[in-house]
This record gives structure tokens, C-alpha cells and sequence, in this order.
């Protein structure tokens, strides 16, 4: 049970039993609800486990406590999962013998050097991240009194342009697939740049087809051992509306009214769960089933792969290249920030720049 006390004007001590005549302290300044709302945090962990002794317990032991404890509670099952694992895969067999009071930047730095030179180039920026994010916890949970992670810095690597399908590509893609079911879901796709578990998570009371929006609140993950299940988005970013085009109203008012004789004619055994896009029955389709027959149909016309994210990449691409700012297109991708979005497709907006110049020229010139 924690304990409030009152030090102070506006000054509170916060403190939890650990057992064995050991207890955990807060300082608060603020408001009394304030320190209520601390002393709460402060008794879920200590009931969790991750209140321990910070000379006694190791990495390896406290990433699995924080794992439990933080990325699962607060986290969409697939971070979860992506964090689980980084961490057991390239962090406790590496460094998790080491007690977390005694790591130094110097551990992260050499492990970040060898996975570079083992080829996981990609691996290294996300490692540093999870191991990052799970040290600032333990500093708020004063088992450590600053984060190694910030002073170690991971070898940088180059960015590789997003290699973007041509429009004709797409259009071909689309002509193959037309008057079949995958042509909605696909056109869709690349007219809003929806990510494939967003895609197969439209319900239908997302939709406002008056209007020609949609709003963006989940999506639909496999997680091993638990099959598909619906999850909060990437991002609160992610959460968004977004505009859908013509032809998608269109076609998504006529695939509603299919949809809706198809639920009438199977009666009690249609599964009704509101799904856009859903299996006969009306259960939820795996994202990954839904790409699979697009690239067999591609295939069969002797067209490149596509996936859904290169139907994002030329979503974006297309939007930038008319003068769409980049702010809008953040907003429509669900991008966390502006940066990412600029980062990403940097090799678009070099035309852009220059097609702005030209205008300013044409201006002062008039």
C-alpha cells in the first residue's frame, strides 16, 4: 500500500512497501491529486516486480520485468511482440548478465559495432531504440540515476531512397485486378496510403461515403499464439481521417449493398463484425492472405511485386509531386512527424524545390 505525505506547501512524499523493511520514495510538487496519481504508479510497480533492488538485478531480468510491465500494457500487441524480440535476441544474450547499476555506455556502444559488423544494419538503430526507451524507465523508477543509452550512439548508416513503382506500373496493376474482389481494397490502398492492417481494419462505421472520409482507428494484427487480433494504431498519429476519392465511394457504396445481400442470404451464420472488407462468413482477412493473391495476380500478367507499402510509397509520392504539402501528406500516412515524412521520400522533394524556384522567378520577373 503507498503511503502519501505532506512535506510541504504544494511539497508530498510518496512511498511503497517492498518487504524485508525495504520501501520506494517519490518527492511530488504539485497538487494532492497529483501525488495520488504518482503513489498509484508507484503501487502497480511495486506489486509488478519492477520496484527492485537496482545492485541486485540485472539487465536481462529488468528488460523482462519492463517488458511485461510497460511494453505490454501500454503497447500495441505488435510492439510488444518487435520489443520481445530485439531483447532476447540481440540484447540479453549480450549484455544481460551485466547488473544494471554497472552498465555503461561502453557495453551499448561495442554491442551496436558488432551487430553492424554481423550485417544488422537496420537492427542496430531499433535495438538502440527499445534498449533506450527501457533505460529511461528505469531511471523514472529510480533504479538508475541517469540512461548509458543517451551517451552511447549507434554507427550510423546510410538511408536508402524508397524505390517507388511508375504510375504505370500501377495502372497495369489495376487493370489486372479490375472486376475482381481485390480491386476495391487495392485502389483504396493507393489512394489513401493506408497501411494493410488499417486496410482490413475499416469498419463500416468508420465511413462517412457522404462526405468521402474515413477515419483511421485500428488495425488488424496476427501475433503469434494469438491469431488476428484488433489493435489500437501505430501511433496516436495513426488515428486520423482521411479523404477517399470518387471512384472509392463509388465502389465502396456498391460493395456495401453486396455486402449487405450476401449477410441477408447466409441469415445467423454471417458473422457481423461491421468489416469493410471481411471473408465470407464475415470474419476479419489477414492482411498478408489479401497480398498474396494480388501477387499471384500480378504474376499471372507478368507484372513486378507489389506490395501494399510500395501502394503507400506511390500514394505519397504522387501527392508531393502535385505540390501537396508536406504536412498533408504527413497527415494522411499517419506519419509520427513532418521529419519522417520529408526523410522518406527526400528524393521527391528536390523536384518540388525546384519547381517552387521556378515560380518565384516567374513572379519577380512579371
Amino acid at each position: 500500500m503507498a503511503h502519501i505525505r505532506k512535506r510541504g506547501p504544494r511539497r508530498w512524499e510518496v512511498s511503497v512497501h517492498l518487504g524485508g523493511g525495504k520501501r520506494r520514495w517519490r518527492s511530488v510538487r504539485g497538487t494532492k491529486r497529483q501525488a495520488e496519481r504518482v503513489a498509484a504508479r508507484l503501487e502497480e510497480d511495486a506489486q509488478s516486480g519492477a520496484l527492485v533492488e537496482p545492485t541486485a538485478v540485472t539487465l536481462g531480468t529488468y528488460l523482462e520485468r519492463w517488458l511485461e510491465t510497460h511494453v505490454r500494457l501500454h503497447n500495441a500487441p505488435r510492439t510488444y511482440q518487435d520489443y520481445r524480440y530485439h531483447v532476447q535476441r540481440f540484447l540479453q544474450p549480450r549484455l544481460g548478465q551485466i547488473k544494471l547499476s554497472q552498465l555503461r555506455p561502453l557495453h551499448l556502444q561495442e554491442l551496436y559495432v558488432d551487430l553492424r559488423q554481423q550485417g544488422h544494419t537496420r537492427t542496430v538503430d531499433y535495438v538502440h531504440q527499445v534498449v533506450r526507451k527501457a533505460l529511461n524507465d528505469a531511471v523514472k523508477l529510480q533504479l538508475l540515476s541517469r540512461n548509458p543509452a543517451l551517451a552511447a550512439r549507434p554507427p550510423r548508416s546510410r538511408s536508402q531512397p524508397v524505390d517507388i513503382p511508375s504510375i504505370e506500373v500501377i495502372r497495369a496493376a489495376l487493370a489486372t485486378i479490375h472486376g475482381t474482389d481485390l480491386e476495391l481494397p487495392i485502389r483504396l490502398a493507393v489512394t489513401t496510403g493506408v497501411r494493410p492492417g488499417e486496410l482490413v481494419a475499416l469498419r463500416w462505421r468508420d465511413l462517412d461515403l457522404e462526405t468521402g472520409r474515413a477515419q483511421i482507428r485500428q488495425t488488424l494484427q496476427r501475433i503469434t499464439g494469438q491469431g488476428l487480433i484488433f489493435a489500437p494504431t501505430k501511433t496516436h498519429r495513426s488515428t486520423r481521417t482521411i479523404a477517399l476519392d470518387a471512384t472509392v465511394v463509388e465502389q465502396l457504396t456498391t460493395h456495401r449493398a453486396g455486402q449487405a445481400a450476401h449477410r441477408q442470404a447466409l441469415g445467423p451464420l454471417y458473422d457481423d463484425q461491421d468489416l469493410v472488407f471481411a471473408q465470407a462468413d464475415g470474419g476479419p482477412i489477414d492482411s498478408r492472405v489479401m497480398l498474396d493473391r494480388f501477387q499471384r495476380a500480378l504474376h499471372r500478367a507478368g507484372l513486378p511485386s507489389l506490395t501494399i507499402k510500395d501502394l503507400r510509397h506511390v500514394h505519397a509520392s504522387i501527392m508531393l509531386s502535385e505540390g501537396v504539402h508536406p504536412r498533408v501528406v504527413q497527415e494522411q500516412l499517419g506519419h509520427a512527424s513532418i521529419t519522417l515524412t520529408l526523410d522518406t521520400y527526400s528524393h521527391v522533394t528536390p523536384g518540388i524545390q525546384s519547381e517552387a524556384v521556378q515560380r518565384v522567378g516567374k513572379v519577380l520577373d512579371a
